[in-house]
């Protein structure tokens, strides 16, 4: 896939039809890091899927019947995590869980030209657990990503995701807009240590993994 390295004034946008979208996909970042620039998402290292909700969206994932949102039609870039009875990603894993951490479709229009910012505030009042079940929003944290890759490191995640606020959603492209860091990854060397793992962690251990299967 192409590395999107810079983008002018909106991305392409994809074709009418929903289920034809490719994810965004990060390039690796060894070390950890902080920017006021940039969104902090933890990952599971679960199966990333593109999940297609409504009708007129398929979804080959036959995943659908489970989710419950407050639109008509939505795709979610999600992942589909196993995870112990402690909330620890493990592949023999019983308890599975949909956690969704972007937003690319909502009720006929693309948002794929929106920034991050817009679409993770979108997408947070979509999946509102008080009208929404069956799949969780990951939470973010703007600026702090030490504290993020820290929670993630101690919680056995697979590391974090970091995306830059003003990123659009470019589909199937690899771009440096977004950075993936392996948790357990060197801090780099011009930030200050993590000070707020330990709320993080608790923000992250409070997800509700159990869907009741």
């Amino acid at each position: 896939m192409p590395d999107q390295l810079h983008f002018g004034l909106e991305p392409s946008l994809p074709s009418p039809a929903p289920s034809d979208v490719a994810p965004m996909l990060p390039v690796l970042r060894r070390d950890a890091f902080s920017s006021a620039d940039f969104a902090f998402t933890p990952s599971f290292g679960g199966r990333r899927v593109l999940l297609r909700v409504g009708a007129e969206v398929p979804n080959d994932d036959g995943l659908a019947g489970r989710i419950d949102i407050a639109a008509a039609s939505a795709v979610l870039d999600a992942e589909l995590v196993a995870v112990d009875g402690a909330g620890r990603p493990s592949p023999d894993g019983r308890i599975t869980a949909l956690l969704a951490f972007d937003l690319l479709y909502l009720d006929g229009a693309w948002l794929v030209a929106w920034q991050l910012e817009k679409r993770l505030a979108a997408l947070d009042r979509l999946l509102d657990p008080a009208r929404s079940s069956g799949v969780v929003a990951l939470p973010w944290v703007a600026g702090d990503g030490l504290s993020v890759h820290a929670a993630a490191t101690a919680g056995g995640l697979a590391g974090v995701l970091a995306r830059r606020l003003t990123s659009p959603y470019l589909p199937g492209m690899r771009s440096r807009l977004w950075r993936f860091v392996p948790a357990g990854a060197a801090v780099a060397s011009d930030d200050a240590p993590a000070a707020g793992a330990a709320p993080m962690l608790a923000v992250i251990r409070r997800l509700p993994l159990d869907f009741g299967e």
